[in-house]
């Protein structure tokens, strides 16, 4: 394959993507898409397969696509019985109530409605890209911010984080409160385990924290 191939229509996704060079790409622009599950589809290749607009329902993460874009929404027989225990978003935006009980990383994009981080849980938010957080957070594990890029937290869409485990901030992040006054609400422990500079929390120019 040369080129980029791209989906619009929808459907239920099985059989085989591959891409046989490096800069060859298929991406997922627009309808929705239901993950057929079993182990399909078998994702291979030099390139990337990826979704970039639309949504997609998952039973379980596809080996080697990328949800760079677009909206992901969780089945409730995804992972543990609905639960998260291996997942990366890479930019698309994460939909509805979940559960962490295994490791979730956020290198991007944005998330809505609800996310609680069992106690064997690891939420992990890196990478050089700014987040949006509309979700509520409940964190009963370990939650991890890493990376360069910064973190907005939206009030008037329903953002807030409840740390009642461990929130440790591995790096000098800065974390903005957006569209009012986020609630920041820690029992738990919050800490800074790396950076020789400052983890700003409620920045000098945005809603505090």
């Amino acid at each position: 394959q040369t080129g980029v191939v791209q989906f619009f229509g929808g459907g239920v996704l099985d059989g085989a993507f591959t891409t046989t060079i490096a800069s060859a790409r298929i991406d997922f622009i627009g309808g929705t898409y239901t993950h057929y599950g079993g182990g399909a589809p078998v994702v291979s290749g030099a390139g990337m397969t990826r979704l970039t607009g639309g949504t997609f329902q998952l039973h379980d993460t596809i080996p080697n696509f990328q949800f760079v874009g677009g909206t992901v929404v969780l089945l409730p027989d995804f992972q543990a019985g609905g639960a998260i225990t291996n997942l990366t978003v890479d930019g698309a935006t994460l939909n509805g109530t979940n559960l962490v009980t295994g490791t979730l990383r956020w290198r991007a994009g944005t998330f809505n409605g609800a996310l609680t981080v069992a106690s064997n849980g690891l939420f992990i938010i890196e990478g050089s890209a700014d987040k949006t957080l509309n979700a509520a957070v409940t964190n009963w594990g370990t939650i991890q911010l890493s990376g360069s890029g910064n973190f907005h937290i939206y009030a008037n869409n329903g953002a807030r984080l409840e740390n009642l485990g461990t929130f440790d901030l591995s790096g000098d992040q800065d974390l903005y409160g957006q569209g009012g006054t986020p609630v920041l609400r820690n029992t738990g422990l919050l800490r800074k385990t790396a950076g020789t500079g400052n983890a700003r929390v409620g920045v000098s120019g945005s809603w505090p924290i």
